[in-house]
Order: structure tokens, then C-alpha cells, then sequence
């Protein structure tokens, strides 16, 4: 979802857990909305942006900035691997149009504009989920594509009394207009996905994108909250949010610097598929808060910087620096020592494994394989750094029960 998505490390996803939360590097977008519009020329947008104050600088996101006069917003939306593709939105305000008319500019009113707050709302990540659920937003989601991925014990009752209900992956327009939404929030990844929301934007629908999964750290990504929060006119709680998630973030790296000065346990991400071992780069948000979180990445010296850069090695490779490894987040589908063996044979002449602590990232699964890391943990950078760690330097957080991580022992 899906982020999605984002975020941090997404090895070995299922099918389609992958398809709900991709970092993926294509984008198309054009913004329309139930709204008819004239499409915006450049000097539109130009001269409509200059009746709008300097937008607020965002901490650590690059995707996005917002702007606001009296009751309208001016949302751009910024591809940060590629700043000259912008997408522009013009939100009004019902209930600031009520309180403080003001006319806008010509050039204003040929955007595509989107009235708030949302009420009812289509999301396209699991990313997007949690963001409107931390806003305290959950009820207004009436359509999500694929409703296995989902974990929030709510969603998912709402769900079961069929306020909520599946619009397929890529959306399925005729399912997405039956529910009238107030707003549809999209991410696009492939080439399928493109031509699903194309679909959405023929039937002029109010499609906004949200690009979560591009930032490129965690605290980053989970700054898009602002961005959500402007479609509910909830500004103020996104903010006060997420200082909280950073204030706490940054306290932690400081408990863990301390203990990471007098040890850095080295840290193995990745597993081997196919006889090639795949691991992210420095740049990726999982290998930042390994660091932050006190350890040291056991690919540091030859992984490349760059989100979109891995590090592929042979599995022989890797068994050669086995010996200095503490611990592993191979970050995939296993539960068990079992299905790491059937996974492939050749783990099991690693005799190094047996002193590596493995964990993995799901401990919390629904009846379907859904997976709430990528739903929450990955828009809660404060609590995943709990669980790095706890895992990493467990003297630190003694009492900190793991949320998404548990120990995948193998026999001594």
C-alpha cells in the first residue's frame, strides 16, 4: 500500500502484499474531480500559486508542500526522484467558505478542486490507512483495494457489516462510483495500475496521489500525515502528531547512541533467492534505522547509495562474512526454522546461522497473511525503532514488548 508504501525495507513480499506497498519509480497522474474544470495552462497555475502565501517547509518530506489562504488550499504534489513532474490540487473549505468568502482568482478556478473535509473516502495503500486512522478518520474509508491486506481490528469490522468493501487492485471504476467518494487517494507503481486509475480519472473522479513510498527515510515518510490531513481539515492534529512520533524518534537514537559507542552488533538484512542474495542499499530508510537504532548493516563497506540500489551478492559471499553477524531481519514470509530449510537447503550448511539471533517482521498477520508492518509500522517510525532496538541493544528497552518482529529460532 502500500503502500504502498515506501518505506523501508519490502524483500520477499508475497505477490500481494508487493503490490500493496511498492517503491516503485513510474508515475502518471491528472488530477480531476466531480468538479468540471478547464485544464490548468502552466501560467494558470503559476499565477494562482502567487495568490497563495510561501508554502509551509515540511521537516523531512520532499513530496509534497501546502499552502493556505483563507478557506483554500494549494496542494502540490512533487515526484522527488524527478522535481519538474508536479501535480497541483485546489482544495476549498466548506466550512471556512461558510465563515470567510473570499473570491478567487480566474486562474484559480480553472484547476480541479476538491471540496473538505472528506467524508467518504476510496484508499488505494495500506500506507494510506493508517495515516487516516491516526487522524482519527477511519470511518470515513468506504472502499479499499484489497481488503485481504487490511489489519486494523476496526477497518476490518467495518468490513464485516459491509461499510467497507473491496474496489479491486488496480481500482475498478464501476465499483468506485457506486460509492460516490468524496476523495480517491491513489499511489502508482506499473504499468496496470496507470491504466486503472487513467479509468478513474475518464469518469471524473476526485483522484489525488499520494507518494508516501518515495521519501526516503522513515520520519519522511511518515510526515505525509500533513498531507492527509488537509482533505479533513485536520491540519493542527497532523502536526501536533507527528512532533510527537519525531520527539520520540530522536530520543531513542540518542538512548542508542550511547550503548551503539560502546558496541555496534553487526546486523544481516536480505535473504538468498536463486542462488543471489538481495539486500538494500545504504540509502534505504531499514538500513538508516539499523543504524539509528544502534547496530551496524553487515553490507556498509559495498552496498550503493540510492533508494532504488541493492546489493546482490552470492550466496557464498555472504557465507564468508557469516562469522561477524549478530543478527538477521531477513524480512519475508517465515515463521518457523522450517520454512527458512525449505526456503533453501543451502541455509542449512550455514553453521554460522546458529549463533545469528533471526527475527522476522510478522508477528502480526490477519487470518489472510495481511501484514500490519506494512500497514502501520511503516507510518510509526517511533515504534519500529522500539523494535530495532530492543532486538539490537536490548539492555536499553527492557520492558518493550516487540509489535511487529519475533525470534525465529533454529536448533542449537
Amino acid at each position: 500500500m502500500a503502500m504502498q508504501r515506501f518505506l523501508s525495507f519490502k524483500l520477499r513480499l508475497s505477490t500481494i502484499q508487493y503490490c500493496s506497498l511498492i517503491f516503485g519509480a513510474l508515475l502518471f497522474l491528472i488530477p480531476f474531480t466531480t468538479q468540471a474544470a478547464t485544464k490548468a495552462t502552466a501560467v494558470d497555475i503559476a499565477t494562482c500559486k502567487k495568490w497563495f502565501p510561501p508554502p509551509f517547509k515540511q521537516q523531512f518530506a520532499g513530496g509534497f508542500t501546502i499552502s493556505i489562504r483563507s478557506s483554500y488550499k494549494f496542494v502540490t504534489v512533487v515526484n522527488i526522484n524527478n522535481p519538474a513532474e508536479k501535480r497541483y490540487y485546489l482544495l476549498k473549505s466548506k466550512r471556512g467558505l461558510k465563515k470567510h468568502p473570499e473570491l478567487l482568482p480566474q486562474a484559480c478556478l480553472k484547476l480541479n478542486s476538491i471540496l473538505v473535509p472528506v467524508k467518504r473516502v476510496v484508499a488505494h495503500s495500506t500506507t494510506h490507512l493508517a495515516t487516516i486512522e491516526q487522524l482519527g478518520e477511519g470511518r470515513s474509508v468506504k472502499g479499499f483495494s484489497n481488503l485481504a491486506l487490511i489489519t486494523s481490528s476496526s477497518l476490518l469490522d467495518a468490513v464485516s457489516k459491509k461499510q467497507l468493501v473491496d474496489v479491486l487492485f488496480p481500482p475498478n471504476p464501476e465499483r468506485v462510483i457506486t460509492l460516490n467518494p468524496d476523495l480517491v487517494m491513489v499511489y502508482i507503481a506499473r504499468s496496470a495500475q496507470m491504466e486503472g486509475v487513467a479509468a478513474l480519472e475518464r469518469q471524473h473522479l476526485p483522484v489525488v496521489v499520494n507518494q508516501d513510498y518515495r521519501e526516503q527515510s522513515a520520519l519522511a515518510r511518515a510526515e505525509w500525515i500533513k498531507f492527509v490531513a488537509v482533505f479533513y481539515d485536520k491540519e493542527d492534529l497532523a502536526q501536533q502528531i507527528f512532533k510527537q512520533i519525531v520527539d520520540r524518534y530522536q530520543a531513542l537514537v540518542i538512548k542508542a547512541r550511547g550503548a551503539a559507542s560502546r558496541s555496534r552488533p553487526v546486523v544481516l538484512l536480505g535473504s538468498n533467492r536463486h542462488g543471489v542474495w538481495s539486500a538494500p542499499g545504504l540509502n534505504s530508510d531499514l538500513v538508516q534505522m539499523v543504524r539509528d537504532a544502534g547496530g551496524r548493516y553487515l553490507f556498509s563497506d559495498i552496498a550503493t547509495k540510492g533508494k532504488e540500489h541493492r546489493v546482490s551478492l552470492r550466496h557464498e559471499q555472504v557465507l564468508s562474512r557469516l562469522a561477524a553477524v549478530n543478527f538477521w531481519f531477513p524480512h519475508n514470509g517465515w515463521k518457523t526454522e522450517q520454512d527458512l530449510w525449505s526456503e533453501d537447503r543451502r541455509y542449512q550448511r550455514m553453521d554460522g546461522l546458529k549463533s545469528v539471533a533471526i527475527y522476522n517482521n510478522n508477528r502480526q498477520l490477519n487470518s489472510q497473511g495481511g501484514n500490519n508492518y506494512w500497514e502501520m509500522a511503516v507510518m510509526r517510525p517511533d515504534l519500529l525503532l522500539m523494535d530495532l532496538i530492543r532486538m539490537i541493544h536490548p539492555a536499553i528497552l527492557p520492558d518493550h514488548k516487540l509489535h511487529w518482529y519475533h525470534p525465529l529460532k533454529l536448533a542449537r
